[in-house]
Formats: structure tokens, sequence, C-alpha cells
């Protein structure tokens, strides 16, 4: 896929993603959630933490990133947006370990005993290659734009974008004309930027 990430030069500035959270805005909750999560499970796996314990610690900074996203603001000194994901997970991965550590010592064993073959089996399944998961988040981006614009408008951008066709030869393919091709490109891309905060 052809890079569409541009520098941001004023990093105080709040994106529309941020923004809409911060007011909860429903739907881009869950399209937060929708293309963030495969980051959020594999920074989660990298802990090394039993594989129960998974999902708890997902729910857990899901629930801090929705109750916290309102305090989030993006500047030189305070980190990106990624890092303050990453940042969050590991204070629940901290937290889990706290509450683990008033626990029986048998039931960290227990459960690791038991969740070795899920471990072994996802080791098959997933790339544990963060540049992978990377990849995985931008494809489920993609995924949550194209549903919604208008499918000529996608097919516009997938053929300007992603197979890197000239706009007048788009035009020329679909019946219409080149700056609707640039416009439909410009405002998908808009949103794409919007939704992957600080991968540029």
């Amino acid at each position: 896929m052809a890079d569409f990430h541009t520098q941001n030069p004023t990093h105080s500035t709040t994106t529309s993603l941020i923004a809409d959270l911060q007011a909860l805005s429903p739907q881009r909750w869950d399209s937060f959630v929708r293309v963030y999560s495969p980051l959020l499970v594999f920074w989660i796996r990298a802990e090394k933490l039993p594989t129960l314990a998974h999902d708890e610690v997902l729910q857990e900074s899901l629930r801090t990133m929705y109750s916290g996203i309102g305090n989030f603001k993006r500047t030189d000194t305070n980190g990106s947006f990624r890092g303050w994901l990453r940042t969050i997970v590991r204070r629940r991965v901290s937290d889990y370990h706290r509450q683990s550590a008033k626990s029986l010592p048998v039931q960290d064993f227990v459960l690791n005993e038991i969740s070795a073959p899920c471990e072994s089996q996802e080791s098959q399944e997933v790339d544990h290659s963060e540049s992978q998961v990377v990849r995985d988040v931008v494809a489920r981006a993609c995924e949550v734009v194209r549903q919604s614009v208008q499918p000529q408008t996608w097919r516009m951008f997938e053929l300007t974008v992603l197979e890197s066709r000239p706009a007048h030869e788009v035009a020329q393919f679909l019946n219409v004309s080149a700056p609707n091709v640039r416009m439909a490109k410009a405002r998908v891309m808009k949103q794409l930027r919007e939704l992957l905060v600080d991968f540029g």
C-alpha cells in the first residue's frame, strides 16, 4: 500500500479521531476498537502473560482508554497517541501482576499449564512481528473507511493509491473527470489520516 502518512507540524493539534473519542462518539469508539485492537493484543502478548489473562487485560486497557481519552493532548512533551496507548497497556499489565501476587502461587502455575496449548496454537496462527500487526491495523482502518464512503469513491482511491495508477487514466477507466478522482482520493486519505493517529 502506498504511504499516505504525512508529518504533522503541530503535534498539539487534536485529530478528528481523538476529538470524537473525547466527545465519546460511539461510532468513533467502535472504529477505534476495531482498528487498534490487534496492536493492543500484540503488546499484551509481548508481556508473556497467561493466555487466559489476555482478554482481561485488554478489556481493562480499553476501559482506561475510554475513560481517560478526554485528558489526552498531543504535544511535543507527552509523546504520541500510540505511546499513550502503550503506556496504558503496560500499567494494566502491572495491575494484573500485582493482583496475581496476592493470589496463591499455585494459581499462576495452573493458569500457565492450562494456557500452554493455546499459546502454542497462537504462535502458529499469529505473526509476532509488530510491523505485521501495524499492517493489520492499517488494513482494518482501510476497511472502516471503505464502508463509510461510496463504492465509486473507494474504487477511485483504490486505483490511484493502492494500484498507483495516474488520475487521468482512472478517470478515463471509470468515465469520470480527473478532478473527481483527485477529490475522491483526498477524501479517503483524509479519513485514513484521522483514523491512523501517529502512524506517520
